[in-house]
């Protein structure tokens, strides 16, 4: 145990492991050296070192010559000690880093003053500049803005994906290259999910054009879920013709009922897609829902709806043509195939393709415009919460 005392009279004890160590006094707050172990003889009660008086020389006294007209100024005049200072002008006691032993520079730092509030008045409003909403007649302006460079090489881009798909189908059904089949299911999945994708930038996402492909090129979020969408918008309005067509054997019976339903499906079409891409969650399936969509869009919806039917049954067309045309050049089997009635040559396939597509995403950029025109009045729920901050009032505190 090592027994010692500050030169403040405060007396420690520690272990013989502190011994060289250093620390700061509580009473003091100097800076206290432990002593070695070889220094405790030659430490007193008080923790100073003894001295050998035989070593002790006393000093030497010098004459002190003071030059007229001067003076000599006392030495309690040239250092006050802390302690005669008052308390408010003391300086604060020293610190030290308790592992280093370096003594803390005090660092001056302005006082914060607080600015002032503003307050406004209790009538006065703060109005977020609104992002005005789409024009009346914003389909007409759609319509023109389809022919802008950049669409018109989305709606290529497309096209060559449907051909693509119309080709490698026919090599998958009609040449029995069945290990191509990933081909039709990726340009398949690709070219419908671009439907949703529309919607969603259009409407939610204010673009004011037809959007990048595939956005972020994330599987999840930019092909599947959009794909998901729009399959079932399709095969909720489509699936009705489809079962007809099949399972009706009179022709002057399917025809005309399958056309009826293809009618409906068509009118349907646009307020379950809509609600599909961008209305959350599937409650807003709901029938009276979807027709709250119907009823809020007026004749913006009817246009929606004779785009997507013109665009549409010229799309399907141009793919059954393709694939028929592509299956009569290679004669699969030996056989003579007979072109149906309804569907065109190959030469013309190529040709309705383009605007098949031209109208149809035009009908899903209008899906967009009357979403951002008249969602509020949906009859959805489990909206996204938007702050309006028109409505927002600072006023004084009382």
């Amino acid at each position: 145990m090592i027994s010692f005392a500050c030169r403040c009279g405060e007396k420690f004890s520690l272990g013989d492991k502190e011994a060289g160590t250093h620390f700061q006094c509580p009473k003091c707050f100097r800076l206290v050296s432990v002593p070695a172990l070889d220094d405790l003889a030659s430490l007193d009660d008080n923790g100073a070192f003894i001295l050998d008086e035989s070593s002790v020389t006393a000093p030497r006294r010098r004459d002190l010559i003071v030059p007229a007209k001067s003076s000599i100024i006392a030495p309690a005049e040239l250092e006050t000690s802390p302690e005669s200072e008052p308390a408010e002008k003391r300086p604060p006691p020293p610190r030290y880093d308790p592992e280093t032993g370096e003594r803390i520079k005090l660092v001056d730092v302005a006082e914060f003053v607080p600015s002032p509030k503003t307050y406004l008045p209790r009538d006065v409003k703060i109005h977020a500049p609104p992002e005005p909403p789409p024009p009346p007649d914003a389909w007409q302006k759609t319509l023109r803005e389809m022919l802008a460079p950049w669409n018109l090489f989305i709606l290529l881009a497309m096209s060559v994906l449907y051909i693509s798909f119309a080709f490698t189908l026919f090599m998958v059904s009609g040449a029995g290259l069945g290990f191509v089949v990933i081909f039709p299911v990726l340009a398949i999945l690709f070219s419908v999910s671009y439907f949703s994708l529309v919607v969603q930038e259009t409407g939610p996402g204010k673009c004011d054009s037809l959007p990048t492909p595939y956005r972020n090129i994330e599987f999840g979020n930019d092909v599947w879920l959009p794909f998901v969408h729009v399959f079932f918008a399709l095969m909720v309005c489509y699936g009705p013709t489809v079962v007809a067509f099949i399972n009706i054997d009179n022709p002057w019976i399917a025809v005309p009922v399958s056309s009826a339903l293809a009618l409906v499906g068509t009118f349907l079409f646009p307020a379950i897609m809509m609600t599909g891409a961008v209305g959350g969650i599937s409650a807003n399936l709901a029938p009276h829902r979807i027709w709250s969509v119907i009823i809020v869009c007026a004749d913006g919806y009817k246009i929606a709806a004779a785009a997507w039917g013109l665009g549409f049954g010229l799309m399907a067309l141009s793919v059954l043509g393709m694939f028929e045309m592509l299956v009569r050049l290679f004669r699969i089997g030996g056989m003579e195939t007979v072109l149906p009635w309804w569907l065109p040559p190959g030469w013309l396939s190529f040709v309705l393709l383009y605007p098949g597509l031209y109208f149809s995403h035009y009908a899903c950029w209008l899906m967009g415009i009357l979403w951002r025109q008249h969602h509020e009045q949906f009859l959805w729920v489990a909206q996204k919460f938007e702050k309006d901050y028109s409505k927002e009032i600072r006023t004084a505190p009382d």
